[in-house]
């Protein structure tokens, strides 16, 4: 984004010379939503391979008989499916923004999209987030029949890593993509004062 930025404040000073390269700002862009869309396919896999994983290890493995172990596998499982959901409408989204059409109206379909996903990274993460761990904990009491009580503790201490480290990368994602919203708006206000004059 401060390349795209960069360019469009070079842009900018070289209209005045009538020379401007909006061909490298495309070039640019599209590179941008290239790596943007391959994210979005790359946690699309790891989310589905997780969720084919627990899946099947609740289903072939470890089948819960008790109605608090299949509500947590539930809210494991429903939790992971509706991110994939989450993704798969990001995925559709970030497609739909076309780069050749007018400035102006390119930014403001990223400008959308980004706010979408303002959106996804707070309440809505946090809940499936927060549904997921309440699943896991659920299913203690039925694990605790099979392992001992240290093996326990392991997996449930393991658990809380690897919830910080899910935290850690959302709230790292969620910055870039903040960081984005911002350089868009600002595109959109220069472009809007520079259409006016």
């Amino acid at each position: 984004m401060d390349d795209l930025k960069n360019m469009w404040d070079s842009a900018k000073e070289s209209a005045r010379d009538h020379s401007v390269d909006l061909s490298a700002i495309i070039s640019l862009a599209k590179k941008r939503k290239t790596q943007t869309v391959n994210a979005h396919v790359l946690n699309l896999a790891i989310l589905v391979s997780a969720l084919i994983g627990i899946s099947a290890f609740f289903w072939y493995v470890t089948y819960f008989k008790g109605l608090l172990g299949q509500v947590g596998s539930g809210l494991m499982v429903g939790g992971l499916a509706l991110r994939i959901i989450i993704e798969l409408i990001s995925f559709h989204k970030s497609s739909k923004i076309d780069l050749s059409k007018e400035a102006l109206q390119s930014n403001n379909e990223a400008l959308i999209f980004y706010e979408f996903r303002k959106r996804i990274h707070g309440p809505i993460s946090i809940s499936i987030i927060a549904l997921y761990t309440i699943g896991f904990y659920m299913l203690t009491p039925e694990f605790s029949q099979y392992f001992s009580f240290e093996m326990m503790a392991l997996i449930d201490i393991s658990y809380v890593v690897y919830l910080i480290v899910i935290l850690w990368s959302m709230i790292k994602g969620n910055r870039k993509e903040i960081e984005s919203l911002e350089v868009i708006i600002q595109l959109q206000s220069e472009m809007k004062e520079e259409s006016i004059d």
